[in-house]
């Protein structure tokens, strides 16, 4: 598909950075108020891939969720249009910019510009920062929040990045937040955010919804662009993207030389002592926590009930959030929980643990598992020499595997990826003969519900497609 085929304002790139403005119009009834224009004017300073809808408007009241004539559709929302050509235009382009991006061998961040301005906005703002929601400009969804079916999250971005963009846009005088809020947390599977989780998953594309606030930033077009310069500084430290100074444009052969071999060990030093700094930061907070509020009990502090009772800790939680750059909630549960097991290994003379990365650490700090299932990971770890993402990916299929097989059914349902996987390996159907007769009919009556959904879709493609072999002919 080519741009001029498309509806949408599709801007290459050069980096591993893609915008998204799903609610750009600005026709009256106007959606996110120049969000076009802010995401517009990020592209011009990042040098960045773009997708910008200007033109389709969101559904309100009696409006149908798809009019192609009225030029009616909510982009962010996948399912209202996935049996349109509009699917291949927006969401096609989002993954062709993709593509790119993982074949070069970078990681794709994908940030899906929004407007916020509604009371839901001021009450979101509340939970994170009561002491003043009125300051906040930014909420970043990043698929916090259980989902009702899996019973789990979808994460679209780690906890460690987040905090990082939090801190890149607290430089530039954003006060930002994540919100688990239902209306913003981006987490449902509709939802363009989790297009390569959910849709098409990708472990490697990190992603964010940013709720942008209205007032002093997207009231009028200036302090619109005045706003997209800001955030896409704070994007360019957080993604390495060093954003374009106007009127100043350099030339390849004007680049001066650098030496591979020195600016190699400089980024190996530069992230080596930036992780022995956390790491000692996090230990020393976890150590002070656990003497001051546990009585230096570190088996108990390393039990999250423990952690989540303590009322000390949650009274140190809420003053915490009023503090403009102090650590999320999320950081100082992970100091207890890494300092309690570095002191139980310590104990049993495990010493892999502390040899692992701090992000490795807080993983397997996490993992839900006996301390010999700890030790035993923490060691095909350091002996593989895995990374985060490998790390990751198995501590999570001993999780799944430790789940009641019917719970592990329900799950593979909602996943046709790994559902086909399974039918194919002749696992499912396997696990289903095992369960009680209860459960297995559970099972089979919403297999019964995804096999008549998908035959409505399949009857309304069929019947797209024959509109478009009429207009072929």
């Amino acid at each position: 598909m080519g741009d001029g085929d498309s509806e949408f304002k599709i801007l290459h790139g050069k980096n591993n950075i893609i915008l998204v403005a799903p609610h750009g119009n600005m026709k009256k009834p106007r959606d996110d108020e120049w969000t076009a224009e802010l995401t517009t004017k990020m592209q011009e300073k990042l040098g960045c891939y773009a997708v910008i809808n200007d033109l389709y408007r969101r559904p309100r009241f009696k409006d149908k969720c798809f009019d192609f004539d009225k030029k009616i559709c909510n982009l962010n929302h996948i399912d209202e249009y996935e049996k349109t050509p509009l699917y291949e235009q927006f969401v096609g382009q989002l993954k062709q910019f993709k593509n790119e991006i993982t074949g070069r061998g970078e990681i794709p961040y994908i940030f899906h510009i929004h407007g916020a301005s509604s009371a839901k906005f001021k009450k979101a703002c509340k939970e994170v920062y009561p002491k003043k929601p009125e300051d906040v400009c930014i909420l970043i969804g990043t698929g916090r929040g259980v989902l009702p079916k899996t019973k789990d999250e979808s994460l679209t971005a780690s906890p460690e990045i987040v905090n990082q963009l939090i801190d890149f846009f607290n430089v530039e005088k954003l006060i930002s937040y994540s919100t688990n809020n239902e209306e913003y947390t981006a987490k449902k599977a509709h939802n363009l955010n989790q297009l390569f989780r959910m849709r098409y998953p990708d472990d490697k594309v990190v992603s964010f919804q940013l709720e942008i606030r209205k007032k002093d930033y997207r009231d009028n077009e200036e302090n619109a662009k005045i706003a997209a310069v800001k955030i896409a500084a704070a994007i360019g430290k957080l993604t390495g993207v060093v954003p374009i100074i106007e009127g100043e444009v350099v030339k390849a052969e004007e680049k001066l030389p650098f030496d591979t071999q020195k600016v190699n060990e400089a980024v190996q030093h530069i992230l080596e002592t930036f992780q022995t700094a956390v790491a000692m930061a996090l230990i020393d907070v976890g150590n002070h926590l656990i003497e001051t509020f546990f009585g230096g009990d570190y088996e108990s502090a390393s039990n999250p009930r423990n952690i989540n009772v303590n009322t000390s800790i949650m009274q140190i939680q809420k003053q915490l959030r009023h503090e403009i750059g102090s650590p999320s909630q999320s950081w100082v549960y992970d100091a207890i929980k890494v300092s309690a097991y570095s002191r139980m290994f310590e104990d049993e003379n495990f010493q892999t643990f502390g040899n692992l990365s701090i992000s490795q650490r807080v993983k397997i700090a996490y993992y839900k598992g006996s301390m010999e299932e700890k030790k035993q990971i923490a060691q095909l770890s350091y002996d593989n020499k895995w990374s985060v993402r490998d790390l990751s990916k198995e501590i999570k299929t001993r999780e799944f595997g430790k789940k009641p097989v019917q719970e592990q059914l329900v799950y593979l349902l909602a996943s046709p990826k790994e559902f086909m996987e399974a039918c194919e390996q002749n696992k499912f159907q396997k696990d289903l003969q095992g369960l009680e007769a209860e459960h297995q009919n559970k099972i089979k009556a919403d297999a019964d519900k995804e096999a008549k959904k998908i035959g409505k879709q399949i009857e309304k493609l069929e019947r797209l497609k024959k509109q478009y072999e009429k207009l072929g002919k």
